[in-house]
């Protein structure tokens, strides 16, 4: 009847946000946007909505992802999952996800979500992002950050190991045909330290993970 024309369309299907961030130097622009272009494959594989922000919008990158989450249905069966790929910043107090025009704060976001009843998966691929997962972490939730502290500041390799194991049915552990997130992550957490050792280098990143809202996170 009339009264329902005012609620928003439920999800019909799972969405992926992808957001882009600033590229800051060309080689790691590069890697940004072909993770993210991974993250589209990936979506169009398994039947889903896949929307993305960024790096080139006409109108600065975090309005529309506040326009976006707040046109989202608040109230599916469907999750709908956020992806930040690029470069993040901590000054001691605010971890921030950097973007072309203002940066997005993890409390900003945290208030753009806050009424989702939907389930949410939050993956920020950027450096210094652990704040994220405090600010975050909610029952229905999982979130998951390339760092396990503000202080781990040099660039994340989390995100392109991250988009590889989405779409690679070698992820999945259980065999039940799909790659879940907790499989993907497991994958994507191995292959970052991997890729540190064979470097030669210390590990910068220590990915967590939460999903029961203790707001604590997990590493692999």
């Amino acid at each position: 009847g009339p009264a329902c024309a005012s609620l928003p369309a439920a999800a019909e299907k799972p969405t992926v946000l992808v957001v882009s961030g600033a590229p800051g130097a060309e080689r790691f622009g590069q890697l940004i946007t072909k993770w993210s272009a991974q993250w589209k494959s990936a979506a169009e594989q398994a039947d889903v909505t896949f929307r993305q922000i960024g790096p080139n919008e006409e109108e600065e990158a975090k309005e529309s992802l506040r326009k976006i989450l707040a046109e989202e249905p608040k109230d599916s069966p469907h999750p709908l999952w956020l992806v930040l790929i690029g470069h993040g910043t901590f000054d001691r107090k605010l971890a921030k996800f950097n973007l072309i025009g203002p940066d997005l704060e993890a409390n900003e976001l945290a208030k753009w979500l806050k009424d989702f009843e939907r389930p949410l998966v939050i993956i920020n691929c950027s450096s210094s992002s652990a704040p994220f997962l405090k600010a975050l972490s909610a029952k229905g939730r999982s979130v998951v950050t390339a760092t396990r502290s503000g202080y781990e500041q040099n660039f994340s390799h989390l995100g392109g190991y991250f988009a590889t194991a989405i779409a690679d049915p070698s992820a999945d552990l259980d065999k039940d045909g799909q790659v879940s997130l907790l499989e993907a992550w497991l994958i994507a957490a191995r292959r970052t330290a991997d890729f540190y050792k064979q470097e030669g280098r210390l590990a910068t990143e220590h990915s967590l993970l939460d999903d029961n809202g203790d707001a604590k996170g997990t590493q692999s």
